[in-house]
């Protein structure tokens, strides 16, 4: 009895102290028994100061997924998880309306093992069947390119344009992984025009681009005949353009302010109608040839369209998207410190009232090996105008705009270099021959755009544009910078920090949409230096 006793207590003994590997052994068994997964490889090991931990980092292709080891819940990805001990580990990375993930791992001691997944959208499926040819998908308002649509489960609005029919509208539910069936119905339209529309009021025949060009719209709801008819004053038709047959609803046709045979029509006041033997619409419209009307010329700066080194605001009332590249030189007060300033960028111009600008560059040192100056630049300029008389015009508009600049140490302080966080008031007089204009910008962090200790400038500036022809312009501009809260200076408010002014020549090539500019601009301090900047631009108006 007494020999069964020291056997049974050796057997305690033992199973206490083999209790927590053999738990651990019982552990990893089960996880690799009751989950037919794959064990998972690390992306990277990272090692840790202290190899007597163990850490696992989980990344997702969708940020919030949640993170659960052995079914205990961690956290959410992006996710670091310390403290844990080198062993296996059932992973589940989970987030609604996506499949979950599940693999083993199993941790290093001494390293972060770090793991990335995918997780895919749950998705069901919209078979469309019996689709006709010629029929625009829309599903939630986007354009589908199938007659078969992946769709997440739940409700969506399904549309289904089919020119000279009505179209198909239906709230389709989509459950996963299964398909939907739709069957649509068309019902025929008769034939009708609508929205009869005019691209400019005024056009000047002499410029043989989009500037000298007009564009008639419509729309019509399936296949018939239309007739757009320009009058003269005498009640002759000088132009004109027939519609036989149509295959879609939007229809277009430009007008380059000649007569149908090429020839050039007297500047005046014509009459455009729209008429269809199939329909009773009938709308009429007016458009004036105008041979006196000249478009200001510009150039594209880090502020979007401007005047010498100074914003703008202009009464040209287009529409467009033009690239752009600037290249400039300049030396700063040690003559060994010349400078070329290279940049290019895009301006959108649109809806008549906004223009957004958005370029890059650098500055790269000439004569040494030092890494180039980036710099990156962006504004918004809300705009509009006001017609006086038929020859003149007061424009007005808001600027935002922010520029960056690497090296904050090329340019001395005081001076407007693009950079910085500004805000711009803008006004201008435009006449036939002459443009006016007047610009207040608020910057601050002028000296690379990111350190606002650094105080601001205001600078105030004035510009004047002579437009010789419409294929050349010459302006001049000047403008006052003022600092405030200058780190540099003892007062808070500082009015002559610096005198910016110079000179520049525009000019189109020819009848093309290519422009151009040659600027000198001088920055002039009270202590005599001056720093003088030589630049060339090249835009293309799309």
């Amino acid at each position: 009895m007494k020999k069964i006793s020291v056997f049974c207590l050796f057997i305690i003994f033992f199973s206490f102290l083999f209790a927590e590997s053999l738990l651990e052994a019982v552990g990893n068994l089960a996880i690799q028994t009751l989950l037919p997964v794959s064990t998972e490889t690390p992306y990277e090991l990272q090692e840790l100061s202290d190899s007597a931990l163990c850490e696992a980092e989980f990344r997702t292709n969708i940020s919030g997924a949640e993170v659960y080891l052995n079914g205990t819940y961690y956290g959410r990805t992006n996710l670091v998880i310390k403290n844990l001990s080198p062993s296996r580990y059932r992973v589940e990375l989970k987030k609604s309306g996506y499949e979950t993930k599940e693999f083993i791992i199993h941790l290093k001691k001494g390293y972060r093992s770090v793991y990335r997944a995918d997780l895919k959208l749950i998705l069901g499926k919209i078979r469309i069947n019996n689709l006709p040819s010629n029929t625009s998908v829309y599903l939630d308002g986007s354009l589908k390119s199938s007659n078969v649509i992946e769709a997440t489960p739940g409700y969506h609005e399904l549309k289904i344009k089919r020119f000279g029919y009505t179209s198909y509208t239906e709230n389709v539910y989509v459950k996963a992984y299964e398909y939907v069936n739709v069957y649509p119905e068309f019902t025929p339209v008769p034939f009708a025009i609508s929205d009869f529309r005019i691209s400019k009021e005024s056009i000047n025949p002499d410029y043989k681009n989009r500037l000298g060009r007009v564009d008639f719209s419509f729309e019509v709801t399936a296949n018939g005949s239309a007739l757009i008819q320009v009058w003269n004053a005498l009640g002759q038709v000088v132009w004109y353009k027939e519609w036989t047959s149509f295959s879609t609803w939007s229809q277009s046709v430009r007008w380059d302010g000649r007569d149908s045979m090429g020839n050039d029509l007297s500047d005046g006041l014509y009459t455009v109608t729209i008429s269809s033997s199939d329909d009773d619409y009938y709308a009429d419209l007016t458009i004036t040839l105008d041979r006196s009307t000249t478009y200001s010329l510009f150039a594209i700066n880090s502020k979007g369209s401007g005047a010498g080194n100074l914003p703008a605001v202009f009464a040209n009332n287009l529409n467009f998207f033009a690239p752009y590249f600037r290249l400039g030189f300049f030396q700063l007060d040690n003559p060994s410190n010349k400078y070329i300033d290279i940049s290019g960028g895009l301006l959108f111009d649109f809806a008549h009232h906004i223009e957004f600008n958005i370029g890059a560059g650098a500055c790269p040192r000439l004569y040494t090996e030092q890494d180039a100056p980036f710099l990156f630049y962006t504004s918004l300029k809300l705009f509009d105008s006001v017609e006086f008389d038929s020859s003149t015009k007061l424009c007005y508009g808001f600027l935002l705009h922010w520029g960056f600049l690497s090296d904050d140490s090329i340019f001395p302080y005081g001076m407007d270099t693009s950079n910085g966080l500004g805000l711009s008031a803008l006004v201008a007089l435009d006449f036939p021959l002459l443009h006016l204009g007047l610009s207040s910008d608020y910057i601050m962090a002028p000296v690379n755009g990111k350190d606002f200790s650094q105080g601001s400038l205001w600078k105030n500036g004035l510009s004047l544009m002579f437009k010789m022809n419409k294929n050349l312009s010459v302006n001049t501009w000047a403008a006052l910078n003022s600092s405030l809260n200058s780190p540099y200076r003892a007062e808070t408010f500082y009015p002559f920090e610096s005198l910016d002014y110079g000179a520049e020549l525009l000019f189109s090539l020819g009848t093309s949409l290519w422009q151009g500019d040659f600027r000198i601009n001088g920055n002039s301090f009270l202590d005599g230096k001056t720093y003088v900047f030589i630049e060339f631009g090249l835009s293309y108006l799309l």
